[in-house]
């Protein structure tokens, strides 16, 4: 058994062997051993990136951005906040409105980055146009929709 002084009392994170290897493919476990560590004031400040949150798939964005929001608005962590800092790198996500504030990178190069995101599809829609069936108007329909759904990312 792996055991740690936390939070002035002795937490078992990892209690058998099995639950070591399950622990990484466990959200749960995972989110309880986050929020242990981001309260113990022993470990002093710590700085987290939080980094692709939009690319998680839609099951694990359900249970994770409650959890985040949640993090980011409750009393729980007033007593951390001055040694928890919180960066969250993500395109915008409705359920993080109002609970954050947003810097926008470099918005001055999103026409830059759209032109080549533009110039991008193109070039590879048209080496697809090499394929039989793949005529003008279908090479069209799917160039809309891949910048489309693009919004301003090189994500696929």
């Amino acid at each position: 058994m792996t055991t740690r002084a936390c939070c002035g009392s002795r937490v078992a994170y990892f209690e058998t062997p099995e639950r070591t290897q399950q622990t990484p493919s466990s959200l749960e476990t995972l989110w309880i051993i986050f929020r242990k560590l981001i309260t113990d004031a022993e470990l002093g400040t710590m700085f987290c990136v939080l980094d692709g949150l939009d690319e998680c798939d839609e099951s694990t964005l359900r249970v994770l951005l409650p959890r985040v929001v949640s993090l980011l608005t409750s009393d729980a962590l007033s007593s951390a906040k001055g040694t928890f800092k919180l960066a969250i790198v993500s395109r915008d996500l409705p359920g993080l409105r109002g609970c954050t504030t947003r810097v926008r990178l470099d918005p001055d190069n999103d026409e830059q980055v759209v032109g080549d995101i533009g110039l991008f599809v193109c070039a590879r829609v048209a080496e697809l146009s090499r394929i039989e069936g793949f005529n003008d108007d279908f090479r069209a329909s799917v160039q809309a929709a891949l910048l489309k759904r693009a919004e301003g990312t090189f994500l696929w």
